[in-house]
Order: structure tokens, then C-alpha cells, then sequence
């Protein structure tokens, strides 16, 4: 995915990031389908187990943009409190960091309860109890959503680096 990462002067650095990050999913989603062919006899339940981490990690990344991106409401919110004074910034920032909890609760509840019943549909025939087959789900489930953890790290340092650079604008007064 890193090999597809490159944007022009005018596009916005991240939409090069995140073209990255989709190619990094695909190649991943293909390596999956590979490896539930060969390795677990075409168990294609099983694949959705690995889609459903994949698609945990694709929502955990879509909610930490929506709540640390300036131009959504969150960070908004926050700014705009800020003009008021120190009280009503603390208020909105707590605010605003009590409802982040919420949508990866639901998320992360979703991927477990599904990756758990698409486990016990794959492996249905296999002579072991239902939760052994629904933990071995939720496992696969895991290695999907960490499939393109090295790719987010990755996309991750490109944070720090703005803010520096950010900083060195500021501070020499530039336009």
C-alpha cells in the first residue's frame, strides 16, 4: 500500500494516504480469500470473519478521523468553545472525549458477535464445540483487523510531522 502513496502540490495529503490504505485492505482481503481456499478447504464463512476485522479496522480509522479532524464538528465544537473561555473548552472537550467511547463499543461489539456466529457456521461439520468454533471466529477476526495495523502505523507518522511542520510556519511567520 506505501508503493501507491504519492499526491501533487494542489491534493490533499491524506487522500493519498488513504488511497494507500485501501490498497493495503484489498491486498489483505485477497490474501485472506487465498488462505481460506488453501488453508481451511474453501470455508468461506470463515472469510467473513477476517472481513469483519477488516471492516472493524476500517470503522476505528473513519471514527478517529471524524473525531480528530478539524473539519468535522468534534474538533469544531471544541475550537469554538474555546473563544469563550477555559471553563466552557474543558466542558466541551470532556463533552466531546465521553461520546468518542461510543461508536467503537458498538463497533467492536458488532465484529464480536458476528465473527463469533460466522465462526460457528464455518466450522459447523468440524467435531468441537460450538464456543471453541466461535473463539476460533473471533480469532481470525483479530488477525483481519491487525492485517493492516503496520500500514496504519505507518499513516500514523505522517501526524507528527504536519504538527512540526505546522509549528516551523508559525513560528517563522509565513503565509
Amino acid at each position: 500500500g506505501v508503493l501507491v502513496v504519492h499526491s501533487r502540490e494542489d491534493q490533499d495529503p491524506m487522500d493519498a494516504l488513504n488511497r494507500g490504505y485501501y490498497v493495503t485492505t484489498v491486498l489483505a482481503l485477497a490474501g485472506f480469500a487465498a488462505a481460506v481456499y488453501y488453508m481451511l478447504q474453501g470455508r468461506w464463512w470463515l472469510l467473513g470473519c477476517g472481513v469483519m476485522g477488516m471492516l472493524t479496522s476500517f470503522l476505528f480509522v473513519r471514527i478517529t478521523e471524524y473525531y480528530t479532524e478539524t473539519r468535522y464538528r468534534p474538533v469544531q465544537s471544541i475550537s469554538t468553545a474555546s473563544l469563550t473561555g477555559p471553563a466552557t473548552n474543558i466542558i466541551s472537550g470532556l463533552a466531546v472525549g465521553m461520546e468518542t467511547a461510543a461508536m467503537p463499543v458498538v463497533v467492536i461489539s458488532a465484529a464480536l458477535l458476528l465473527s463469533y456466529y460466522f465462526g460457528v457456521r464455518g466450522l459447523a461439520d468440524a467435531n468441537i464445540t460450538d464456543y471453541a468454533k466461535g473463539i476460533y471466529g473471533t480469532a481470525i477476526a483479530t488477525m483481519g483487523m491487525l492485517s493492516s495495523a503496520a500500514y496504519i502505523l505507518a499513516m500514523d507518522t505522517f501526524g507528527p510531522i504536519t504538527d512540526n511542520a505546522g509549528g516551523i510556519i508559525e513560528m517563522s511567520e509565513q503565509p
